[in-house]
Parts: structure tokens; C-alpha cells; sequence
């Protein structure tokens, strides 16, 4: 039921980016939020997400809360929480090298906002199977 959750969450976030398309987002910003989605951008983060758009920090900043809803920051967090999400579930790899591969640094901050998002450790996450 948890994962149902997390997962109509996520179908959530991307029924409200889909509404927000049909407003009027830059160009170039719709272009940097679906170039983040891969994953060699998300791993570098937000200075790739910089990068991309060509940009300030602030002016892309400014413009992604506008639009989005959230930080530059926030969205790169969520594709990499999601990705190691996927990959709990569907590898038997090592949390830790999970989690640095995804471009997470430091561990505390990761595990924060990964009870934040799913409620429960990495470990308890990877050990309740959706089927």
C-alpha cells in the first residue's frame, strides 16, 4: 500500500508538470527539465542543470519555481530518489554504492530525504517487494 502511494505520488508530479505544459514554460525551460530526466544530467546535478539552461542559478531558479513548483535542487533530488528507488527494488547492489552512483555525497542528507519521501530507510524500502 506504502509503495502504491509513493508511486501515485510520483503519477501526481507528472499530471501537474503535464497541466503546467500547456502554459506558457520557456522553451528553453521545458528543454533543461526534460534533458535533467536522463540520467548522466541528474547525477551531475545542479550545476549540469545550469549548464543546460544557459542561465543564472537565479534566474533558473526563479523561473523553475514559477513553473514547477519547486527548486532546481528539488527536482534533481527527486529523479535521483526515484532512481534509487527503482534501484533498490530491482538490483541487489550495495545501498551505499546506490546511492553515490546516483550522485548523493553525503549519506546523512540522503537518508533524510529519502524517509521524507518514502518514510522508511533505504533498507525497509528495498525489503517491501510491490508483488
Amino acid at each position: 500500500a506504502f509503495l502504491m502511494r509513493t508511486i501515485l505520488d510520483d503519477i501526481l508530479i507528472s499530471a501537474l508538470v503535464q497541466y503546467n505544459n500547456d502554459r506558457d514554460i520557456p522553451g528553453w525551460l521545458k528543454s533543461v527539465y526534460h534533458a535533467m530526466e536522463n540520467e548522466e544530467n541528474f547525477i551531475l546535478g545542479l550545476p549540469r542543470m545550469i549548464e543546460l539552461s544557459g542561465k543564472s542559478q537565479e534566474h533558473l531558479t526563479r523561473s523553475f519555481g514559477r513553473y514547477y513548483g519547486m527548486t532546481p535542487s528539488e527536482y534533481v533530488n527527486l529523479l535521483r530518489l526515484q532512481a534509487v528507488a527503482w534501484r533498490l527494488q530491482n538490483s541487489t547492489d550495495k545501498v551505499i554504492d546506490i546511492v553515490y552512483h546516483y550522485g548523493f555525497n553525503n549519506i546523512s542528507y540522503f537518508n533524510r530525504l529519502f524517509r521524507e519521501r518514502y518514510h522508511q530507510t533505504p533498507l525497509e524500502y528495498r525489503q517491501r517487494k510491490m508483488f
